[in-house]
């Protein structure tokens, strides 16, 4: 039996188990790796035997279903584990009798009830998908699916199932009562969306349902399963579409049978087998390459098919692919990670974790690295000899049904991937089914070996001589069959099932045709494959491609003698890996080419022979009165005079006719078919029909039909006719069909009815009649059940003809119709009801003729309302004249008054019935309004209680999310309460420092003075000296002062720089503080604000600090300029502040934007900036506040304002302009645009004038500095600078730099021997360095912008100088925005920029120097 469909109907947990099971399998014939039976321990019963000499029996049993089918058993005693034959799964027997609680899959196939093996209309309705066993304490049930069928173009579903449980068997099935089946339970019903139009005659028949039932269940008899696994039970079902159109046709009987075959052998599942406890068999591989790591290092390590590593193992998802590997002393060790994986079964995903895994028999320790509940991450390690690339595992992971199944894994090792060892952190990750398709890992893979050809173990077959074809080339069905199994072969899909066979010589000659096929099998699991090599005794067949698409190839085969089963050698290549690399194994198989040759039955020749039997006369009294006339006529064995198997191409009516004195028989054959043993529904046709030597001249009259049409000539009028037939049967269809002419003897038997002599008519008869379907010949209408045939009368009254018809009630199932109108020639006939049991009413027409057919129009009503698709009806009203019964004059007065009497009666009880109606409908309506009102009511209630419920939380709510923000203030408030007393302690501290500093340079000034005193005091003892070694000792002396004050000096400038640095922070700081104390107050004036708003403002005022500081130096137009960013960088990690120039392109887009949201604006540059690291690579961090410094030149008239390029919009940015330098804030970098526009002078100041250059004593000069407005864009003039002899105070930064002394050996010496003059120190004074310092700021001219703007401040003197500072509370035109997040108001933007503008010092002292 194939195995295609083995996956459909297997559950979750026999796919899974399966598909494991087999993986601890050899893959070519299934052998166990380690030659014992793997035992599986369900998680709840531990019964297992450990013995070795014996081995444990299942413990559980959860069916499931397989389409392979072994031979039946009904033993009770253990099932004995089986050797499993190739391509089939491994198995034990079995009892179907004595089968576990549990659900089992199961087939079932309906049957006709009186029809001996022949399928039952509803067979198709059966949805074996869903058809269950139910084993409940022993006792066995059904349950049986059923879905909607079409037959005749009408959809029905079926509307009740009953069952016989009863002693009576095959033998006397028929004589089961009604009263004998009982109603089956109703276990699934479908949704009132699932009906039909036939679903109130369903709702008449069963008033308590309003919907079709879907599965029904029913008890059966285990005892009554026969020896062949089949289980017979007897039913009575209920079809709605059969009863709406004839109520008897509702009910039908009906078999069904259930077949139990694939519960005979149950598979090898983790239901009924324990944990392995046993060794991979396999062997570890040791590595002999060479690593060019030193250890420890990180391997690329995936789980393969222990027996067939070209294949991920099922397990494979769930190791993380990095091993450790390391070496131990003298030994190997490999750590391994374990997390969850999703193993791939069939196209259907199931994830799982492992439960243990083991290396030589023991378990390796598994520690729990991390876990969340629904996932963990596992590790352990392996410790070996020598270094190894294929290491043999056994895992063990729990599967859906909860039980342990083990099977082996190779670890594979890729030392090819080796990387250095680096610690990584533990991931978990959730894996969810359905999921993409797991990841093939790349594995490097080795050609299989060419499989060579195996001498066949079975011998081919020679066709039996009844089958032999009497013509050659003929075409026969064939399989490709597995050798040792016989049966279909797993790859039977890739083999053309039309083989052409035809003689060459006294050779025979196949010709077979392949294709690239798939299979279901757990072995290919729907891999594509085709046949790469097919050998037949050593010879390979040459295939040649007859279709590219389909990889369809034809190849030929030459036998000595004709055979049936031809074996070969086959290798298919099987596409193991699909996408862009795929990869493709050769497996070879054993096969058979089984061929299906039919039996062959000779011909008979055709003679014309004297038939064994005479013709028949028709007897005197049944020769027709007039000619033509039709007779029924059918085709007989001539000696059986029983109907011939080929009756059904013989059309029954036979027109007869004289011709002359002779008789001729017109007949007509068509195509017929017959179920019998010897034609199996095989379509045939009359091919030749011979009478008394003479051949029948056949004509076409339709070919649709294959009808035809013939004539025999007899000398006497004849009702059995003796033929010779020659019938051609097709024994096979399809695109070539094949044909065989089979003879047979037969009669054609022809039935004159006997011919009476007319009777003399009487005037009033009671008439029998009947009425039928007007399209189907002698099938009765509906109205017929109805009709009252002994009550339908004829008067005669002068020339016409009265016809009185009785209808009674119709009656279908619980459903009650009646004939409500009656046409006759499109008129409706005269109505009297007469009521009574059956309520009849008589219908009454009148015709001039006396009438023995006459075609009338019927409607029905059931419950008053019309009965779809019965209202207006054609039907064949027919009067059996020779059944009349004559009626006295009397007797129809009597009739008469009768009918008058009962149709008065039945009046006064419509109106009774009619009063009674409307009081209780009256009464209905009273209620329903009650209810409608008390429904109201409630509803009003609910509707009141579930609004105050949401009040309530609302309130609630609102509670939680206050005290929330009440929490969220105060820690906002300590935090800043903290981070400003952290500034506090900051400045505090630069105090201290500047102090301790300034103390120390005052100690060196007072050293350094007493050294130059003591120098002096040494040069006057020189000169006062009276002897040279004297002098000579003063000199020595005064050389270690001098050098002691050199270093004394030297150190002096040192501590003066670091005071300096100190003392300037300090001023700083003092500057800041005050700049935030306006800043604050300025905040707390500002009405606009909200009281929120101005908190945030004076908490970022408040914890401003000089924190970090990021320069870009940028030129342009040959002038250089730095940029500066203030910000805090411990969340950035900046390495550089990068500033570039818009492109040419951008600011064309930037100056469109910028001159359509106010023409009043221009661009004065456009830049974009960002963060890089110390690799270059840009940062896109963002968030806290970043400080851009920038030196602008501005007219007193104008106005500077920044904007941040979001897209097509431009965005305000908070900015501020003071002392030549814009400031702006924001909380990210990007594309950003400074503009400026004319405005009153209230406004923004003047730029900073250029202060004049200090002269040679440090005063200042009153000259207006030489700077100038130029004109056409020229650069400005720069101011000189300071003449060289002038000694600057900073060397680099702001490092105050000590004037240098000149050396020792440059001091001049006084001529004539006089003694060395040291030139006088200049005094050190921080104070006076500081304000040098200023007035040498304020006399350096102000440096072209980094913008390359033209225009230059106008002169002002240096005591006149103002400060403007942009407010930004300004607003652009309509249709800016301002950017989200970034600052607020001028206000807080003051103390910001000048915190910014005080970290610039330094710079600017730079650029002055």
């Amino acid at each position: 039996m194939k195995n295609t469909t083995l996956l459909k109907v297997l559950s979750a947990t026999a796919i899974f188990s399966a598909v494991a099971a087999i993986e601890a399998y050899d893959q070519d014939n299934f052998a166990f790796a380690a030659e014992e039976t793997p035992v599986v321990a369900n998680t709840t019963t531990s019964t297992t035997n450990s013995s070795n000499t014996e081995k444990p029996t299942a413990t559980t049993a959860t069916p499931a279903a397989s389409s392979t089918t072994a031979s039946a058993t009904t033993s009770a005693t253990s099932p004995v584990t089986t050797a499993p034959k190739a391509e089939e799964p491994a198995t034990v027997a079995q009892d179907v009798k004595a089968l576990k609680d549990g659900e089992y899959k199961i087939t079932a196939e309906a049957l006709k009830f009186y029809e001996e093996g022949r399928p039952s209309m509803a067979a198709p309705a059966i949805d074996n998908e869903k058809t269950k066993l139910i084993v409940k304490n022993g006792e066995y049930s059904v349950n049986v699916s059923f879905k909607p069928i079409t037959f005749g173009g009408l959809k029905g579903y079926l509307g009740d199932l009953k069952y016989y449980d009863g002693d009576k068997t095959h033998a006397n099935h028929e004589k089961i009562d009604d009263s004998e089946f009982k109603d089956s339970t109703i276990v699934e019903n479908y949704t009132t969306k699932d009906t039909d139009n036939y679903i109130n005659t369903y709702k008449e028949k069963f008033p308590n349902r309003t919907v079709y039932p879907k599965t029904v269940s029913y008890n059966v008899d285990k005892n009554k399963i026969d020896s062949n696994n089949k289980l017979e039970t007897y039913t009575e079902v209920y079809v709605p579409v059969m009863g709406s159109i004839n109520p008897a046709s509702g009910t039908q009987r009906m078999i069904l049978k259930f077949d139990l075959s694939s519960l005979a052998r149950k598979k090898v599942t983790a239901d009924n087998y324990e944990a392995a406890t046993y060794e991979n068999p396999n062997k570890d591989v040791e590595y002999k390459g060479t690593i060019k790591k030193d250890f420890p290092i990180h391997v690329q390590g995936h789980l393969r098919n222990a027996n067939n590593n070209d294949e991920e193992s099922l397990y494979g998802s769930a190791l993380d692919s990095y091993v450790k590997v390391e070496k131990v002393g003298d030994k190997y060790k490999y750590t391994l990670r374990f997390k969850k994986g999703l193993a791939d079964v069939g196209g259907e995903f199931y994830p799982f974790e492992l439960h243990k895994v083991a290396y030589q028999g023991k378990d390796i320790p598994l520690t729990t690295l991390a876990s969340n509940g629904n996932s963990s991450v596992k590790e352990g390690s392996i410790t070996t000899d020598k270094l190894l690339e294929k290491i043999q595992l056994d895992g063990t992971a729990p599967y859906p049904n909860g039980a342990l199944m083990s099977h082996f894994v190779t670890l594979k090792l890729y030392y090819e991937t080796a990387t250095d060892y680096k610690e990584r952190p533990v991931k978990l990750e959730d894996v969810v089914a359905p999921a993409k398709p797991k990841p093939v890992k790349p594995t490097p893979t080795k050609p299989k070996e060419e499989p060579k050809p195996a001498t066949p173990t079975a011998a081919d077959h020679a066709v039996e001589a009844d089958k032999v074809p009497n013509t050659f080339p003929t075409t026969v069905k064939a399989e490709l069959n597995g050798r040792t199994t016989d049966t279909a072969s797993i790859y039977e899909n890739a083999f053309v099932k039309d083989v052409k066979v035809e003689k060459v010589g006294d050779k025979y000659q196949y010709t077979i045709q392949v294709k690239e096929g798939k299979s279901s099998n757990f072995l290919l699991r729907n891999k594509p494959f085709t046949v790469s090599k097919l050998t037949y005794k050593g010879t390979e067949v040459n295939f040649t491609e007859v279709d590219a698409a389909t990889k369809l190839k034809e190849g030929k085969i030459l036998t000595d003698s004709l055979l049936d089963k031809i074996q070969v050698d086959a290798v298919f290549n099987v596409q193991t890996k699909g996408g862009a690399k795929p990869r493709f194994e050769d497996r070879a198989a054993e096969s058979t080419i089984a061929l299906d040759f039919p039996k062959v039955e000779k011909p008979k020749e055709v003679t014309p022979a004297k038939p064994s039997v005479p013709d028949h006369e028709v007897d005197a009294n049944k020769v027709p009165t007039t000619f033509p006339a039709t007779v029924k006529g059918e085709l007989n064995g001539r000696t059986t005079n029983s109907s011939s198997i080929y009756e059904d191409a013989f059309v029954k009516d036979v027109k007869v006719e004289k011709v002359g004195d002779k008789y001729q028989y017109t007949i007509q054959v068509k195509e017929g078919k017959s179920s019998t043993y010897l034609l199996r529904n095989k379509p045939f046709t009359v091919s030749k029909l011979t009478y008394k030597g003479t051949e029948v001249n056949f004509t076409e009259v339709d070919s649709a039909t294959k009808l035809k049409e013939g004539k025999i000539l007899t000398d006497s009028l004849l009702d059995k006719i003796q033929v010779d037939t020659v019938i051609s049967v097709q024994t096979r269809g399809g695109a070539k069909p094949r044909f065989e002419d089979r003879a047979a003897e037969s009669t054609i038997a022809l039935d004159f009815p006997v011919v009476e002599k007319v009777k003399e008519e009487a005037a009033n008869n009671l008439v029998p009649a009947k009425i039928d379907n007007a399209h189907v010949a002698n099938k009765p209408s509906m109205a017929n059940d109805a009709l009252v045939p002994e009550k339908t009368r004829v008067e005669k009254v002068n020339d016409a003809y009265h016809y009185y018809l009785t209808f009674k009630d119709l009656r279908f199932g619980a459903q009650v119709g009646t004939v409500d109108t009656l046409l006759v020639d499109n008129t409706a006939t005269e109505r009297t009801d007469l009521g009574g049991e059956g309520h009849e009413k008589v219908f009454h027409f009148t015709s001039p003729e006396k009438l023995t057919e006459k075609t009338i129009t019927f409607s029905v009503l059931v419950d008053g309302k019309p009965l779809r698709g019965h209202s207006n009806v054609a039907a064949t009203l027919k009067f059996n004249w020779d059944a009349a019964t004559p009626l006295t004059a009397d007797q129809v007065t009597s009739l008469h008054n009768d009918e008058t009497t009962k149709a008065q009666a039945e009046k006064e009880r419509l109106e009774r019935e009619k009063a009674e109606a409307d009081r209780l409908e009256k009464e209905r309506l009273e209620k329903e309004a009650a209810a409608k009102a008390q429904a109201e009511k409630e509803k009003l209630e609910r509707e009141k209680a579930e609004a105050d419920r949401l009040e309530k939380e609302r309130l609630d709510k609102e509670a939680a999310a206050k005290a929330q923000a009440e929490k969220e203030k105060l820690e906002r408030e300590k935090a800043l309460k903290e981070a400003i007393e952290k500034v506090q302690a900051e400045n505090k501290k630069a105090e201290e420092q500047a102090k301790a500093a300034k103390d120390t340079v005052t100690n060196l000034e007072t050293s350094k003075a007493q050294l130059e005193k003591l120098v002096k005091e040494k040069e006057e003892a020189i000169n006062n000296a009276t002897t040279e070694v004297e002098k000579e000792k003063l000199t020595t002396e005064k050389a270690a002062v001098e050098k002691e004050l050199t270093a004394k000096v030297t150190e002096l400038k040192t501590e003066t720089e670091k005071a300096v640095k100190l003392e300037n922070k300090v001023e700083e700081i003092k500057k800041l503080e005050e700049v935030k104390k306006e800043a604050v107050n300025d905040i707390v004036n500002d009405k606009s604000l909200s009281k929120e708003e101005a908190k945030q403002l004076e908490a970022i005022v408040k914890t401003a600090s000089l924190k970090d500081t990021l320069v870009a130096k940028v030129v342009e137009n040959g002038s250089s300029e730095e940029i500066k960013v203030s910000f805090d960088n411990s969340t950035v990690k900046a390495s550089n502040f990068t500033v570039e120039k818009a492109d040419k392109e951008t600011v064309t887009k930037v100056e469109e934007l910028v001159k359509k949201a106010d023409e009043n604006l221009s661009v004065v540059k456009t830049v974009d900036l960002h963060f890089t690291d110390s690799n270059g690579n840009r940062i896109n961090k963002q968030g806290e506040t970043r400080a851009v410094t920038v030196a602008v030149v501005a007219n007193e008239d104008e106005k500077l304002e920044v904007f941040y390029v979001n897209g097509n919009k431009l965005e305000k940015v908070p900015s501020v302009y003071k002392d030549g330098k814009l400031t702006f804030f924001t909380n990210h970098f990007s594309l950003y645009t400074i503009v400026k526009s004319k405005t009153v002078a209230s406004d923004q100041n003047t730029p900073v004038p250029v202060k004049p250059v200090p002269s040679e004593n440090n005063e200042p000069s009153d000259k207006p500095s030489t700077q100038t407005k130029p004109n056409g864009g020229e650069t400005p003039v720069q101011p000189e600078a300071p003449t060289s002899n002038e000694k600057p105070k900073f060397e680099t930064g702001d490092a105050l730099v000590q004037p240098e002394l000149p050396a020792l050996n440059e001091i001049p010496k006084a001529e004539k021997g006089d003694a060395l003059v040291q030139p006088e120190l200049p005094e050190f004074n921080i104070n006076d360095l500081n304000k040098e310092q200023k007035a040498k700021e304020q006399a350096q001219p102000s440096a072209q912008d980094v913008f390359g703007q033209k225009e230059t401040k106008e002169d002002k003197k240096a005591e006149a100088e103002k400060t403007a500072v942009q407010k930004t509370s300004q607003t652009v035109a309509k249709g800016l925005k301002a950017l989200a997040n970034t600052g607020v108001s001028s206000t807080a933007t003051v103390g910001l920029g000048a915190l910014v503008l005080l970290s610039a010092l330094v710079l600017r002292r730079k650029n002055n120097k």
